[in-house]
């Protein structure tokens, strides 16, 4: 059988699929590399790196009265939490600009596959 061509996504397809890989993508981060042994330290990196940043963007961008000390304590409805998710929300934004003029659309298809395995 011959091989076909991968169907062409349209531009809007592309635009929503790059933001809502790159979103899923931070919002998961780093799950997978938790469970592999002697790699979990990886997880404490990340979660380094979000107490770093989400504090900052709280009291430098958004000038919050308050500083946040609360950070995470299991029910996901912090200021921290919310945060986070303006700050993965602003990193995809930015990253599907970008993307718009980096990515291909056969590239778009094969990470299209990677994402679906991900998942």
């Amino acid at each position: 059988m011959a091989n076909a061509a991968p169907p062409m996504w349209s531009l809007s397809l592309r635009i929503a699929f790059r933001f809502a890989f790159t979103y899923f993508l931070l919002y998961c981060a780093p799950f997978p590399l938790t469970w592999i042994p002697y790699a979990d330290q990886t997880g404490q990196w990340v979660d380094g790196f979000w107490h770093a940043v989400v504090p900052w963007v709280a009291a430098h961008v958004l000038h919050l009265p308050h500083r946040i000390t609360i950070f995470e304590n299991g029910s996901g409805d912090t200021t921290y939490n919310w945060l986070q998710v303006v700050c993965f929300l602003a990193i995809a934004a930015t990253a599907t600009f970008f993307g718009r003029f980096s990515i291909a659309n056969a590239q778009a298809t094969t990470v299209s596959t990677a994402g679906r395995a991900y998942i």
